[in-house]
């Protein structure tokens, strides 16, 4: 699966409580790498690596999203 390692690395998260013990790390990892991915493919398209960085961003703001107060 796409996002094997990521995945593994947010349950260890989740295991350590800064996860909600509901939330699907393979849903997440599998979200994360597609918004890694579709920035790099749109930096790449046009050639314009602000969207790389904003795609990361958007990332790094779901992350902190879920792990916020429980």
């Amino acid at each position: 699966m796409a996002g094997d390692h990521i995945a593994r690395a947010l349950a260890q998260a989740q295991s350590e409580g800064t996860f909600a013990a509901g939330l699907n790390s393979e849903n997440l990892a599998v979200s994360l790498t597609a918004l890694i991915q579709g920035g790099y493919v749109l930096a790449r398209t046009f050639q314009d690596e602000a969207l790389m960085r904003r795609a990361a961003e958007g990332a790094l703001a779901l992350i902190s999203e879920v792990s916020g107060p429980k």
